[in-house]
This record gives structure tokens, C-alpha cells and sequence, in this order.
């Protein structure tokens, strides 16, 4: 959750190409060309283009001068329907006199480009947004964090689905941002560097947590911090772990702590994580579901020891036959019962009566002990009802 976005500096209003906030001139919503006239709902500040595929682009710029000197002032700007909102901190350009954001809204999301797996656009809207400064040098990398803040309408998909999306030019692929998601209809994310954005409408799952230790995947976006996902959950949230088998380390963060006994990290998608909660109820978390690759495969890398790795897999498998693709090099395999507070075990070689870890199911977690290090394709996917979609 979050809060609705709310004007940090000047912003741009209205069709007046100059205006006045403390003093401040702001230079603002300048049109692309000398053209009248103008489409959707960016009007009277764009130019309709017609684009390959009946596709249609609206352009706006929104430009802000620095009075007080180059790159010395924070600013936030919006576009007058309101769909785009960016805040710049000061510093983010230090030698812009005049910063100009162009942002070109296509009515088609990545025409010719393949979705996310599972993902259904929002609105069928990108946006390409691009920076100048002082109207003639392209600006690809911030000094500061942008905060971007896209509106969109709670009515028409439910929040909680709600994942914003970069496009990587290099793999041609759309690409998950950490993001704090308003109910009220935003979505909010930092960058220090533009690109081409989307929201994309994502598949949701559902986690419970009771009071005292937790084992859960976590399916959000790469990035997310730690401190964003102990929000998320609720004040009984007492620590959170995660295990670096690469490393053989914990990282691990302790509610309210200082800084030495407590560490800040970025979770990954798929990651395995231990949470600790406080207090007598139990609570239910809703994220977006992962994003799988198009081959529906993930490759993971077991080391020499213990490993914990979060099964994104559809449906449940017997723990033998998923034993058997991982290879002869396990040992054995552990999974936490939260609810019980105890492990289930499944050890290579051991008699049935023994193995209590019958089966493995969708989000579990499992504590994988192998006798070498290697790499296996594991299937990942989204959840039986949602394949299709």
C-alpha cells in the first residue's frame, strides 16, 4: 500500500505555456509541433501520429527551468489528465538549465512484441518517456532517483494485479519493476535512468503467515526491499531471512534494529524467505504472481550444502520424482510446516516410513542438501488456473 501521489514542487496544469509557482517560472506542456488541435486525453498539448499497425502515439513535453540555477531545484510534474506524474529531485541533472520529460503514449502495448507470460495490459497503453536537458542533450542516466507515478482505474482491475513493466531493448523483453501500489488507482516506482513503460494486469497469490516462523516464496518483483515486503505483511512482522547458499551466509533483518545488527536487502523473485511473526493472529499477504519465462523453465544452481529455493512449478508432484530430476547429487530434502512448527524430510535411500515429505507442492519452501555443486532446469510457471490466461 501506499499514498495517493501527491505534488512534491510545481506541477503543469491547464494549457498555459508559462506559469508561476513561488516566483518560479515553469515552462510548461509545450507542444511537440507547431500543429493544432490535438488527441485523447493529453489534449490540447499533443500531436496525433498514425504508426505502423493503425497504432496511435500521443506526444506531450513537459518542460521545467531551473531559476535558482542548473539542476538546484526539486520539481514534480504531471501531464493535465493527470496519467503521469514525475518527480525529480534536486541534483538528479546537475547541469540542466531547462529539463524536458517527453512522454509518447502508444494506444497499443509493444505492438509486434510478445506480452509477460500471463499478463493482460491495463488500458492497452505504454509510455516512452525520454529526457533533454536544455532542449538538445539526451539525458540516459540520473544522478537521483525519478519517482514515476502512473495513475490507473481501480474499477477496472483490482490493485493488488497491478505490476509496473520496463522494456529491455536488448532481450526485447518487458522486464518487472519493484513498485508500491496505491488502491486507490497508482502505482509508483524509482529509476534513474528512462525508458518505455506498462502496467500490466498479473495473476495474484495468496500467502498465509501465522505467529512465530513462516517459510514463504516470494513472487513479487525483483528489487523489492525488504523493508517494502515487511510493510506489506503488517507491524507483527518481527525479522525476515534469507539464505545465500552461493555465499553461505544469512541476510537477515530485525525489526527496528540498528544498522549493524540488521542488513537492508533486495529480494529476487522466486527467492526463498523466513519470516518471523509476532503477535497472537495470523495474516494473509496478496502479491502478483511471478513472472515465468516464455519456455516456462528457470534454471537454478544447487551448491554444495544447503540450498533454499522457493518451487514455482504448477500443482504438486510426488517429492521422489521431484527428487529424481534434481539428480543423484541430493541428500536429501527438508520442508518447514508452519502451522505444526515442524520439518518434513525426505532423505535419498531411506526406508517410506521414513520420508514424511510426501509430496511437493506450489510455493513451498524447500531446504535442499546436496553433495556437489550444480545446475538443473526446473519447470516455472503460474498456477494450474491461471495457465491459459
Amino acid at each position: 500500500a501506499g499514498s495517493s501521489p501527491e505534488s512534491t514542487g510545481d506541477s503543469t496544469s491547464g494549457t498555459d505555456s508559462t506559469s508561476t509557482t513561488d516566483g518560479d517560472p515553469v515552462l510548461a506542456g509545450a507542444p511537440t509541433s507547431s500543429g493544432g488541435g490535438g488527441i485523447g486525453a493529453f489534449a490540447p498539448l499533443i500531436d496525433g501520429i498514425p504508426l505502423p499497425g493503425d497504432v496511435l502515439q500521443e506526444t506531450l513535453d513537459l518542460l521545467r527551468l531551473n531559476s535558482a540555477g542548473p539542476g538546484t531545484q526539486s520539481f514534480t510534474i504531471s501531464s493535465p489528465d493527470g496519467a503521469v506524474q514525475i518527480a525529480v529531485p534536486s541534483g538528479a541533472v546537475p547541469f540542466a538549465r531547462v529539463l524536458t520529460l517527453r512522454v509518447a503514449r502508444a494506444t497499443q502495448v509493444g505492438s509486434g512484441v510478445p506480452f509477460p507470460t500471463g499478463a493482460v495490459p491495463v488500458a492497452n497503453r505504454d509510455y516512452d518517456i525520454t529526457a533533454l536537458a536544455d532542449f538538445t542533450r539526451l539525458v540516459t542516466r540520473f544522478e537521483r532517483d525519478l519517482t514515476i507515478t502512473f495513475a490507473f482505474d481501480p474499477l477496472t482491475v483490482e490493485p493488488a494485479a497491478i505490476g509496473v513493466f520496463f522494456f529491455d531493448e536488448t532481450t526485447r523483453n518487458w522486464v518487472q519493476l519493484p513498485a508500491i501500489i496505491d488502491p486507490a488507482g497508482f502505482v509508483t516506482f524509482w529509476t534513474n535512468h528512462l525508458s518505455r513503460y506498462a502496467l500490466f494486469e498479473l495473476d495474484t497469490v495468496e500467502q498465509t503467515l501465522v505467529p512465530g516462523l513462516n517459510a514463504i516464496t516470494f513472487t513479487g518483483a525483483t528489487g523489492t526491499r525488504v523493508q517494502d515486503l515487511a510493510d506489506r505483511i503488517g507491524s507483527d512482522v518481527e525479522s525476515i531471512l534469507r539464505y545465500d547458499a552461493a555465499q553461505g551466509r544469512w541476510d537477515v533483518w530485525i525489526a527496528g534494529a540498528p544498522a549493524f545488527a540488521s542488513t537492508s536487502f533486495t529480494l529476487g523473485q522466486r527467492d526463498a524467505v523466513y519470516v518471523r511473526l509476532g503477535g497472537q493472529a495470523a495474516r494473509t499477504i496478496t502479491t502478483t504472481d511471478v513472472v515465468p519465462a516464455p519456455n516456462l523453465r528457470r534454471l537454478v544452481t544447487l551448491y554444495e550444502g544447503l540450498n533454499h529455493i522457493g518451487v514455482t512449478r504448477a500443482g504438486s508432484v510426488a517429492t521422489e520424482a521431484f527428487a529424481a530430476k534434481l539428480g543423484s547429487h541430493v541428500r536429501s530434502i527438508w520442508r518447514f510446516d508452519a502451522p505444526t512448527g515442524s520439518w518434513e524430510r525426505w532423505i535419498a535411500g531411506a526406508p517410506d516410513h521414513l520420508n514424511t515429505l510426501i509430496e511437493v507442492k506450489r510455493l513451498d519452501v524447500l531446504v535442499i542438501d546436496a553433495d556437489a555443486t550444480f545446475s538443473v532446469e526446473l519447470f516455472d510457471m503460474l498456477a494450474a488456473r491461471a495457465v491459459g490466461r
